[in-house]
């Protein structure tokens, strides 16, 4: 492990980045392309799937060539969380507009469904709001035919960020997320750990389209490069990341500045849901073993 290095891939909001860092947590070696959102006007926010599968392949295989693919230890996957990509199983193409979290157009998808603020806080630490996926992936459905009919034959899948570009790396092979992401889709129960079948049915979302769940750590396949093939180890929420990087305990406190602010507070295995902040769930090694953070996002 020692000569060799683990390969992060990050998609921000604004830009698509790609390190490889060293068994001392030195960064060896880095690439960096802007790519942000189109945002045509207030309260629109989106990226194309493929310009932005192309971006983030861009950094990687920059990055590979630099430093050489034999060098990569391992690869980990991280991204925005809510931002939510629809596209074919069959063809591997988009099936409409990658919408990020900023966006606020389905705003009536999330205030109408038939569920409270107060049912949905317990249920998932979140709320109702077009922040999250699910309303995203609901106005989606509502509004690109071509999404509708492959969510009624079955070839639909939704997933965040993250989960879209390891299926594209690993040539359709692997279809999951983690609880850092799936937590964000306000269609996974924060108590059971799971989908859950209330939420897809009150948000009209096919549970076939979503991923499996897997841990943070985990096998998540192999990406094939000039020859060499590296394991993809994590898949990951850009702020579990910065909690995990800071090695955030129970009782602690970080603030984390990205386009946005996050003050995540550690609460250990307890999930603790208080009025008017998030609650969301840290990177785990096991499915059963999870603990949980309040957050106040800015």
């Amino acid at each position: 492990m020692n000569d060799k290095w683990i390969i992060a891939l990050d998609q921000g909001t604004s830009s698509c980045r790609a390190f490889a860092v060293d068994a001392q947590g030195k960064v060896r070696a880095q690439k960096n392309k802007v790519f942000s959102p189109h945002r045509p006007q207030k309260g629109l926010s989106f990226y194309n799937a493929e310009e932005l599968l192309a971006a983030q392949l861009g950094v990687l295989y920059a990055l590979l060539d630099e430093i050489g693919p034999e060098k990569a230890a391992a690869l980990a996957i991280c991204s925005q969380r809510s931002t939510v990509v629809l596209w074919d199983k069959n063809t591997g193409y988009s099936l409409a507009p990658a919408l990020t979290w900023e966006d606020g157009r389905s705003f009536k998808e999330s205030q109408s469904c038939a569920i409270t603020q107060e049912e949905i806080h317990q249920q998932t630490g979140l709320f109702k709001t077009p922040y999250f996926s699910a309303p995203k992936i609901a106005w989606c459905l509502a509004n690109f035919p071509s999404a509708k009919q492959a969510a009624e034959s079955g070839t639909l899948l939704a997933a965040p960020v993250a989960s879209y570009v390891i299926w594209h790396l690993t040539k359709k092979r692997i279809f999951s997320t983690d609880p850092t992401l799936a937590q964000r889709t306000l269609l996974w129960d924060i108590r059971t750990k799971n989908w859950s079948e209330t939420l897809c049915r009150t948000f009209g979302v096919p549970r076939a389209c979503l991923p499996t769940l897997q841990p943070t750590q985990a096998d998540y396949g192999t990406c094939l490069y000039k020859g060499v093939s590296i394991p993809i180890c994590v898949c990951v929420a850009d702020q579990q990341a910065a909690v995990a990087y800071h090695s955030l305990q129970k009782g602690q406190t970080a603030v984390n500045y990205g386009t946005g602010a996050f003050v995540l507070h550690h609460t250990g295995k307890k999930l603790t849901i208080l009025p008017g902040m998030l609650s969301s769930v840290t990177a785990t090694e096991s499915l059963d073993n999870q603990q949980f953070l309040l957050e106040g996002p800015i």
